[in-house]
């Protein structure tokens, strides 16, 4: 695995390994430049990597510069560019196996989280690949961050929702852009040998903060925690990831960014800088969730989080090392399991986080006629997220079959109001010492 210690990277560097071939076969030392490019708006670019050794002809000597790429074929060409880090696993797709001459290319990919098959069982190798899928690729490459004015393509309309902020990042970035004659980005549209050429070509120009692709688990773990306001650090795979989340934000200047990481003799010092927009700028009424994340050595030190800018205080975790995924919630009560809806047993536990600021965390549990159970009160945490988990005893006072309901609230110290409430369904399977048996 690449070292990921902070350290500016070039492109360049990465794409320096990179073969693309007609066939797959080996790249020649400055083959003859292909009859079927001469006039090619893709041209300068193509014979640039014929001159490099990077790119050859089909055996016949053309080079179809127009021709589709395929799905495997695309990921091969990243896998060879970036040197994924090899795949713990078998990708697990129907479709694709060990003899198949992309299998390799394939896992490291999924492994990298860097594209998905079409379902759990299902890659579709020999699809082509259509530029907005190229998209998200090459944003989750390159760690890009949607623009804050949308490009407003003629055909904006026909990209699908999980590419937009993917097309907004590459275009923003000018990796991957529109077509001039008439406006539009042709989202399904098929990417061809040329232009993945060029887009290849511009990513040699890019500077990345850091020439990072992250383990699914980390991408995982980024995705779900964007929604709160949180400073973690959690070693994965013998790197330590270091993520500060700003929230749901309106778009239009709110920003995060870890400015610097210094290792001090009692402590990992993570200095994190936030920006809000200025009175006079403009805030549209969409939302975001700014981040930044670093990969840095593991380190035995704690790590403190420290911010400046906008806001002088970034929240913390207790009671966990880094956050799970999160099934149900409000803004301040955030449920962690079970998954509402589940079957329970004997013991019912709810585990979640909760950033009550004055007050504490309130629950009771409900049998299916709205009847209290069992009430309790556990301390809040103040300004950080703290865990919490809570038991209900389910051997008595509960009837197999029913429904039962959990709600989990904080009460405002002024009104008495209750505020931030979560309720929880669950069907009750069996308990040891029920009604009814």
């Amino acid at each position: 695995m690449r070292s990921l210690g902070r350290t500016r990277t070039y492109l360049a560097c990465a794409l320096a390994l990179f073969m693309f071939t007609g066939s797959f076969g080996m790249a020649g030392a400055s083959p003859a430049l292909p009859s079927d490019v001469s006039g090619h708006w893709a041209e300068p670019e193509v014979e640039d990597w014929f001159d490099r050794g990077w790119i050859t002809g089909y055996g016949d000597g053309a080079f179809r510069p127009d021709d589709p790429v395929s799905r495997a074929e695309f990921v091969a060409f990243v896998g060879r560019a970036y040197d994924l880090p090899d795949a713990t696993e078998s990708p697990g797709f129907d479709d694709v196996n060990e003899e198949d001459w992309h299998f390799d290319h394939v896992a490291d990919a999924v492994d990298a989280g860097i594209i998905a098959g079409r379902d759990a069982n299902t890659f579709d190798p020999n699809a082509k690949i259509t530029r907005q899928e190229s998209a998200v690729i090459l944003e989750r490459l390159l760690d890009l961050e949607p623009r804050t004015d949308p490009p407003g393509f003629a055909d904006q309309g026909e990209i699908a929702n999980w590419a937009e902020d993917a097309v907004e990042a590459v275009s923003a970035a000018e990796v991957v852009e529109g077509y001039d004659e008439d406006g539009t980005f042709r989202p399904d549209a098929s990417i061809t040998r040329a232009e993945t050429v060029v887009v290849l070509d511009r990513g040699l120009e890019f500077e990345l903060e850091e020439a990072v692709i992250r383990p699914q688990a980390i991408r995982e773990w980024v995705d779900y925690s964007r929604e709160i306001f949180l400073a973690q650090a959690r070693e994965y795979e013998d790197t330590l990831y270091l993520l500060v989340t700003y929230g749901e934000q309106p778009t239009g200047g709110y920003e995060v960014e870890i400015t610097d990481v210094v290792e001090e003799p009692d402590r990992l010092l993570v200095k994190v800088s936030f920006a809000e927009p200025a009175e006079d700028e403009p805030v549209t009424t969409a939302l975001t969730y700014p981040y930044d994340l670093e990969a840095v050595e593991p380190t035995d030190l704690p790590v403190e989080f420290k911010a400046e800018g906008a806001t002088e205080v970034v929240p913390g975790l207790r009671g966990l090392d880094w956050l799970p995924p999160m099934v149900a919630g409000d803004e301040d009560i955030r449920i962690l399991s079970p998954a509402p809806g589940g079957p329970v047993k004997d013991v019912l536990t709810v585990e979640g986080i909760e950033q009550v600021f004055e007050g504490t965390v309130r629950y009771r549990l409900l049998d299916a006629d709205g009847r209290e159970i069992e009430s309790g009160i556990t301390s809040g945490h103040g300004y950080d997220w703290g865990h919490f988990a809570i038991d209900f005893d389910l051997t008595e006072d509960v009837t197999v079959g029913e429904m039962v309901t959990v709600e989990v609230y904080s009460e405002c110290p002024k009104s008495g109001e209750e505020i931030n409430r979560v309720a929880l369904d669950f069907k009750v399977m069996a308990a040891a010492h029920s009604i009814g048996h």
